[in-house]
């Protein structure tokens, strides 16, 4: 098993607010909100939150909330500074698991070539952040405003099979559970998949799973290159990028 992550600042912003990082068995992605102070700092906690309970087999997103909030106490951060989604994918004896928290997209390759892209979106475009159920009053406001609105989530390419779930059911987790023989390489990434311009985010997705080999840092190769060959066609992203990969080769 091996595993690279990747993450870079988008046009139009000033600071990075992605995070992406990886482990032996793991490889995870945390967008913070533009709108949201200091949420830079809060994609990093939630990210070595959940990164140190990936390496003792015991990830879960109510746990690396509890421990995300206590860094952001400690540096007396805002609570919007955990504003963030999270992505995760670990290995898990023959499976490869998946936890979305918030939006993004997580791309496998399976056995035979053919690639799959699976898209978690939300309708007006403002996810759940898991961080809501840290704040009774900002949770309310959420969902007085947004609670209405559905998150959508299905294979990208094909006609969305929408489940119709109120939001009032926060914390909004889905999870996908793919056999490793069948799905050898799973990646998550955040929305800046979906900020090129002039390209959908399949192809970009698409892209950045072409991965000549899977050794060493692979993710960051393929990253980058993919935004040379972007930059020298005219396509920029707009907003910031993370991209992580696990791959069993």
């Amino acid at each position: 098993m091996h595993a690279d992550a990747f993450f870079t600042r988008g046009q139009s912003h000033r600071v990075c607010q992605d995070y992406a990082c990886a482990g032996a068995s793991w490889a995870l992605v945390s967008d913070g909100c533009s709108s949201s102070l200091e949420s830079d700092w809060g994609a990093r906690l939630l990210a070595r939150a959940a990164a140190g309970l990936l390496e003792q087999r015991s990830f879960s997103v109510a746990f690396t909330l509890e421990e995300a909030q206590r860094m952001q106490a400690a540096l007396r951060l805002p609570p919007s500074a955990l504003d963030a989604t999270l992505l995760c994918a670990w290995r898990d004896d023959d499976v490869t698991r998946v936890s979305i928290a918030g939006d993004g997209y997580v791309t496998a390759r399976r056995s035979d070539g053919r690639i799959e892209c699976w898209a978690v979106r939300h309708e007006d475009g403002a996810p759940p952040y898991p961080s809501y159920l840290c704040n009774a009053a900002r949770l309310s406001a959420y969902l007085e405003q947004h609670g209405s609105r559905r998150l959508e989530h299905g294979l990208l390419g094909e006609s969305f099979a929408f489940e119709e779930r109120h939001l009032r059911e926060v914390p909004y987790v889905i999870e996908l559970a793919l056999p490793v023989n069948d799905y050898p390489l799973v990646a998550v990434a955040s929305d800046g998949a979906a900020s090129f311009e002039g390209w959908g985010p399949m192809r970009v997705l698409e892209e950045l799973v072409s991965l000549p080999s899977t050794s060493g840092s692979f993710v960051l190769r393929r990253c980058r290159r993919f935004l040379r060959e972007a930059r020298a066609q005219g396509i920029r992203h707009h907003d910031d990028l993370s991209f992580a990969a696990l791959s069993l080769s």
